[in-house]
């Protein structure tokens, strides 16, 4: 700024320079008033050419900044649900809680028509079902003489889920954002009749993030399963364990909490007659949140 002032100066200067001034009083040169008045002309002109250059390149600069801050809020919202897929593989489920969702009342946990409403219902659904699951487990293992392996985690039992695809909205305020995934699951553990029981799924996910004292979490999550099916566990990992030839117990199935809230089922299985019903939308561009836009809508549920 100082250098382009200095060069209106300079400018400026020379302006005055090329004015006539041949008429001279007194030792005192005279300018015409007319030549003046063209020259102080000029100077405004250069001054409000400046003035349009600085409003052009603040409003260059605003764009840009947002541009950078959508990219950074892209980027940790990527790293969100990686962290929220690596969580669920690793059974960090209270860590999860903790480090990658908001701190609001209204978080939301939704698998179909079912959602988890509040801290308390994701907290059961996540933490408290985990370990009365990994109890069980650990009682069974104990009941066939395996060897009970140490920690808190559920033996047997995995929950893997490959992502991609994304699709992100960040608001033009920069406070929230939504993001739908493409997702690949497998699920596996010991069935009823002692064999190992694994399971696939095609799915969707969305999300809606939050941002919290600088940082993104997550707000809302939901599921959307368009095609389950029954993986080959022996063509992958071999034959279930057994003791003296008899299938061990089975491993008990997630508890289904009790706090559960219905919502609006919006897509549906895979079958020879469905057809694609675009569920969950992708993302349209928005200035600011508004709850008629959430996927895990119910009357009365953010109110």
């Amino acid at each position: 700024m100082k250098r382009m002032q200095r060069a209106f100066f300079f400018s400026g200067r020379r302006e005055f320079d090329t004015l006539d001034t041949s008429n001279q009083k007194e030792g005192i040169n005279v300018v015409p008033e007319v030549e003046v008045s063209q020259a102080c002309d000029a100077l405004v002109s250069r001054l409000e050419t400046a003035r349009k250059y600085r409003t052009e390149l603040e409003a260059r600069l605003e764009q840009a900044k947002r541009r950078i801050m959508k990219a950074e809020a892209y980027r940790e919202i990527m790293n969100l649900m990686s962290a929220h897929v690596h969580c669920c593989l690793n059974q960090d489920y209270e860590e999860e809680l903790e480090k990658y969702w908001s701190k609001r009342e209204d978080i939301v946990y939704a698998n179909g028509d079912l959602a988890y409403v509040g801290q308390r219902a994701v907290r059961r659904y996540y933490v408290e079902a985990s370990k009365k699951r990994s109890e069980q487990a650990r009682q069974q293992l104990s009941a066939m003489g395996k060897p009970v392996p140490e920690g808190d985690k559920t033996p047997g039992y995995i929950n893997m889920n490959l992502i991609g695809t994304p699709y992100i909205e960040i608001a033009e305020d920069g406070l929230t954002a939504q993001g739908i995934w493409m997702a690949h699951s497998f699920m596996g553990c010991i069935g009823e009749d002692g064999n190992l029981k694994t399971q696939g799924v095609l799915s969707r996910y969305s999300g809606e993030f939050i941002l919290e004292d600088g940082q993104w979490k997550i707000w809302h999550r939901r599921n959307y399963a368009d095609v389950v099916f029954e993986e080959n566990p022996a063509a992958m990992i071999g034959p279930p364990p057994t003791k003296d030839g008899k299938p061990p117990k089975p491993m008990v199935e997630n508890p289904k909490p009790t706090t559960i809230t219905k919502i609006k089922v919006t897509n549906g299985s895979y079958s020879p007659t469905a057809v694609p019903i675009g569920a969950p939308k992708l993302p349209e561009p928005y200035d600011t949140w508004i709850y008629e836009t959430s996927n895990v809508q119910k009357e009365g549920m953010f109110e």
